[in-house]
């Protein structure tokens, strides 16, 4: 399966989904793999315990692309905690991931 969220597009992902937030522009390219409603039960029972990338988002647009040592809990947080910037109009849909070994470390 081809990655979702190569290590090496990290960091311009994390860029351009503050640009987009910034701009407004509606028109983003989604993960080809799987997608899972952004809720506390998917994330249990889909969210892996390791460490990788992830992207939440919305129907129009990417919300947030980060790195975690635990994917899982780092959705979590983001559920209890959510983003200020997250209005109704702006709300998460969804989210996705892909686990790599020592994320931190590659970037």
């Amino acid at each position: 399966m081809p990655s979702l969220f190569p290590l090496e597009n990290v960091l311009y992902m994390s860029a351009r989904a503050a640009a987009l937030r910034t701009s407004g522009e509606a028109n983003v390219k989604y993960p080809a793999g799987e997608t899972y409603a952004f809720g506390f039960r998917a994330v249990q029972d889909k969210a892996p315990s390791a460490a990788g990338v992830y992207g939440i988002f919305t129907s129009r647009r990417w919300l947030y692309v980060g790195e975690s040592d635990d994917i899982r809990h780092s959705l979590f947080q983001r559920l209890n905690d959510p983003d200020a910037g997250w209005s109704a109009e702006h709300r998460p849909l969804s989210f996705s991931f892909e686990t790599a070994p020592a994320v931190a470390a590659a970037i």
